[in-house]
């Protein structure tokens, strides 16, 4: 069953928004912003990045289109690109929402999903290292945060309070090592590779990146 939210409405006003300038490349932006493509922030929060309609369930965000990330409002063959980033973790266990994004892909269309790397984070901690603006340690509290939903370190940040207290921001499943790989290629993606990047940049501390694609006719 999906996270429960608003019914699904379009804004009029949509339009791409930056996000950090793509990484500050011109050119970049440029060529997004041209190109007539349906591209999808899925789960986008207050994320907004250029050349993409934002999606999300919540309103108080204001995305471009208001709708739940395993019911999307597009027919099927209709999309270019679904990124994910810190949303899949946020669903109830299972292959739908993997499989409504596969959905609205064209043939050849790409997915980029970003879970958080809870391996990852607790060798970190290990290694003395920090997290976000705050530089501050990684400890336990953290490595539970990553696995169970960023509200728990709004007793060490009290600000986190208003970001992460919100609805659907508890995690309701994981994923460690391949299992994030291993979901997508389940779903019916063909070509599904871990990534140290994304066309953002690099993955973030603590992140796992899935790449994969839609198969065209014949793979």
């Amino acid at each position: 069953m999906a996270i429960q939210g608003p019914p699904i409405s379009l804004r009029k006003d949509s339009k791409p928004v930056p996000l950090m300038d793509v990484k500050e490349d011109a050119e970049a932006l440029h060529l997004i912003q041209k190109e007539d493509r349906l591209r999808l922030n899925i789960g986008c929060d207050r994320t907004e990045i250029a050349g993409f309609v934002g999606v999300d369930f919540n309103p108080d965000v204001d995305p471009d289109v208001l709708a739940e990330a395993d019911h999307l409002p597009w027919p099927d063959n209709s999309a270019d690109e679904v990124y994910a980033s810190h949303i899949l973790e946020h669903l109830p266990y299972g292959n739908e929402a993997l499989q409504e994004w596969l959905r609205v892909l064209k043939p050849g269309g790409m997915l980029t999903v970003i879970v958080p790397d809870i391996n990852g984070v607790y060798l970190m901690s290990k290694h003395h290292g920090t997290w976000g603006p705050y530089n501050m340690p990684i400890t336990e509290i953290y490595v539970n945060a990553t696995a169970f939903g960023a509200s728990l370190l709004s007793e060490i940040v009290p600000e986190m309070k208003d970001l992460y207290n919100g609805p659907g921001h508890i995690h309701r499943q994981i994923f460690i090592d391949d299992m994030l790989l291993l979901r997508v290629q389940a779903a019916g993606f063909s070509g599904a590779h871990e990534s140290p990047d994304t066309f953002l940049g690099p993955a973030g501390i603590g992140d796992r990146v899935v790449i994969a694609y839609k198969p065209t006719e014949g793979a």
